[in-house]
């Protein structure tokens, strides 16, 4: 996802509100009749699981679209290779270590917490130089990052 956000970024720089909406427009479109398809004419979704709470699943939707929107407004200013360094993955783990910690009361084991510091330590360093060698600024690659936090919330 990181990568065709970037080809979009890059080939319309001055259009993110466009592609913001466009995408969010494609992928309701898409996956509501998917969903119509999968619900009407296979038995793969059964009446009992239309049964969760809708406000629920807006919550998730309203964080994943607040994910959208951060990435795609930071992904002009911040590299490819940076995006690569800071994707998914890399951040969301620190970020639900601390959260589940302050939320839920969670303990880790020491190996878990070490394991943590390190990515945060990388993380580090691939900020720091993205930032000495002027390939983005700190403040669009710190929107990047905090683009991050919804998606940790919706999992």
């Amino acid at each position: 996802m990181s990568m065709s956000l970037k080809a979009a970024g890059t080939a319309m720089p001055a259009f993110p509100y466009f592609l913001f909406w466009f995408s969010a427009f494609v992928f309701v479109v898409f996956f509501f009749s998917f969903y119509w398809g999968l619900r009407f004419f296979t038995k793969q979704i059964t009446p009992e699981s239309t049964h969760i709470p809708q406000y629920k699943l807006a919550i998730v939707g309203l964080l994943v679209a607040l994910n959208g929107l951060f990435l795609l407004f930071s992904n002009y200013s911040v590299p490819g290779i940076t995006q690569a360094l800071l994707g998914p993955s890399v951040v969301t783990i620190p970020v639900l270590i601390v959260v589940s910690f302050f939320a839920l009361r969670t303990h880790y084991h020491w190996t878990l917490l070490a394991s943590a510091l390190v990515i945060i330590i990388g993380i580090f360093f691939a900020l720091l130089n993205s930032i000495v060698n002027h390939q983005s600024s700190l403040l669009w690659t710190l929107v990047w990052i905090v683009g991050m936090v919804p998606l940790c919330f919706a999992s």
